[in-house]
């Protein structure tokens, strides 16, 4: 095992009771999802490189997706992986089919319906888009923007600094940065 995530396994280990760096539905409903000392179901984003992503050989690979399979050898659990998009993850949880979720960012707003577990990143918002182009947050506004949608960046980003109006949000950021490579818009809106 790389040093590096023994390391961070240890420490994740020592402070969490689900042993899952991840969010978990805080209602825990009957009949849902499956809640056996035999296996966890966990959803990630599929088009999250290089936290949770499909590869090209179709294997799911990242950092979440190493991560959470490590935790499952350690705390003797089967882990139940399922990429998808990000909306149909954060409708599993709500729904209760899947027990964890990778890579939820911490809102105020979320903390009524989801559990989090302490976090490991700790992810600034990065305008990518055309080097030419003068990328100052004040250079935002009046140029066309877009970022996913159902995210905290909205709530910590979009919406502080009043960029609703020239943001258009999409299902996964490949479309997303398509969208922007596309010249349909300007900058794209990402966790670094």
């Amino acid at each position: 095992m790389m040093p590096w995530l023994e390391s961070t396994l240890k420490s994740l280990l020592l402070s969490f009771t689900l042993a899952c760096t991840f969010c978990t539905n805080a209602a825990d409903v009957p009949g849902k999802a499956s809640h056996t000392k035999e296996s966890i179901i966990v959803a990630a984003d599929k088009d999250y490189s290089p936290y949770s992503f499909i590869a090209e050989d179709g294997r799911s690979q990242g950092y979440d997706v190493e991560l959470i399979y490590a935790l499952g050898e350690r705390m003797q659990k089967n882990i139940d992986l399922r990429l998808m998009t990000w909306n149909d993850a954060l409708k599993a949880l709500d729904e209760g089919k899947i027990d964890a979720l990778t890579g939820m960012t911490y809102s105020e707003k979320r903390l009524s319906k989801i559990d989090f577990s302490t976090p490991l990143t700790n992810d600034a918002y990065v305008a990518f888009g055309d080097s030419r182009k003068d990328i100052k947050i004040e250079n935002l506004f009046g140029r066309k923007l877009c970022t996913i949608e159902n995210d905290a960046i909205k709530e910590a980003f979009i919406i502080p600094y009043n960029l609703e109006k020239n943001t258009s949000f999409f299902p996964t950021y490949s479309e997303c940065f398509k969208s922007v490579a596309a010249g349909i818009n300007d900058f794209a809106i990402a966790p670094t």
